[in-house]
Parts: structure tokens; sequence; C-alpha cells
């Protein structure tokens, strides 16, 4: 680690809520050249992990523009699914740590994030938590937020016909899994009514559905 990346992860985590402002900010409009290699992002995460516990609720909201901004930043000048992916698994590793007073704060960087995602990093995003879910016997609050997110995508006419139906299968994948999920409820509503509006997808469904559930 360079002493300009030793210092930037330092300022990121001052007990000053100015300096971690300040230096998020110029992190942010670094256009990704301080942190490229997946070590250096692992980093890099941890620390704005550490940011926005810091952040009380006057700086909440730009510290969450900021971090969702960098991941913007790094994505475009390294491979996105990876900037993405390495995130998660911060996030993910930290999770169990996050108190119940902050979870909401928590939850509010993860939809922030999720929301503004184009399609392939959506998609990779989603294979990951299928993934992560299907390494541990009880996923973790992360995974489950995120899986209600990609639902809800799945629900959001806005989102592209191509990825809605790539998201059905990876939910399908997801449900075969942990079928007692309480945000996979309604599931099966969301994918039929997908399937009999966009007929063309619907053999795709079937054969995901049953290479995945047999």
């Amino acid at each position: 680690m360079k002493p300009a990346q030793t210092e930037v992860l330092r300022k990121l985590t001052d007990p000053s809520g100015s300096v971690r402002s300040k230096t998020l900010k110029s992190l942010a409009n670094a256009r990704g050249r301080w942190f490229k290699s997946e070590e250096e992002m692992k980093v890099l995460f941890e620390s704005l992990f550490r940011t926005y516990w810091m952040a009380d609720s006057s700086l909440q909201k730009a510290t969450l523009q900021g971090i969702v901004t960098t991941l913007e930043d790094i994505a475009s000048c390294t491979e996105g699914h990876v900037t993405y992916r390495l995130f998660w698994e911060v996030l993910n590793n930290n999770w169990p740590g996050i108190d119940r007073f902050r979870l909401n704060k928590y939850y509010s960087l993860v939809e922030a994030i999720l929301l503004q995602l184009n399609g392939e990093d959506l998609l990779v995003t989603s294979t990951f938590t299928v993934k992560r879910m299907s390494e541990v016997k009880r996923p973790s609050g992360l995974v489950i937020r995120l899986s209600e997110l990609i639902l809800r995508r799945i629900q959001d006419d806005k989102t592209d016909d191509t990825i809605r139906g790539a998201l059905c299968v990876h939910v399908i994948e997801m449900i075969a899994k942990f079928p007692l999920l309480p945000s996979f409820g309604s599931v099966a509503d969301v994918v039929a009514e997908f399937a009999t509006s966009h007929p063309d997808s619907i053999e795709g469904i079937k054969k995901a559905t049953v290479d995945t559930l047999g």
C-alpha cells in the first residue's frame, strides 16, 4: 500500500466528520486512480464500512451518496462486477457486527447501491447472492435484503424484460435453497405474472425451474 493510499484510509476513519467528508468527496472524484487491485479495493471497502458506521444523522445522506459515487467511479475504471462483488463480500462479512440501531442505516445503503446498478452488474450481484446463500446454513440479513430488492426489480416495469427474465431464474434458485424465506412468500405469483405477460420467456423460466427444483 502506497503512502498516499494509507493516508486516504486514515482520513476515512478520522474522528472529525469534516475530514471524513472531504476525503470521501476527493475519493469519489478520483476516477479510480487510487485503488485498483482487488486487495486494495477490499482494504478501501473495509474503511468505507467504518466511514458509514461513524456518520451521524447530519452526515449520513452525504456519506451514503459518496460511497455510491465511489463505487461507480471504481467500477467504471475496472471490471464493474468485481467491484460490487468485493463490496458485497466485505459488507456481508461485517454484517453480523451491525447493531440494531444501525440496521436501517445500512439497509438504506444497500438499497441505494442496488437500485443504481446497470443490468450487467445487477445480474452479477444477484448471482453472487444466490452463491452466498448456498454457502451458509442461515442467510445473513444482507442476503435477505438483497433478495427482497431483487424481487422488487422483477416487479418494476421499468426494468428491462431480458433482465427481469434472468432475475426470475435467479429467484427460482433462491427459493430452491431457502423455500421458507418470508421475502419469497409471493414469489410464485411474481414469476407467474411475468411469464404470462412475456410468453417468450416462459420456456426459459420453465427450464430453469425444472433444472433447479427437479
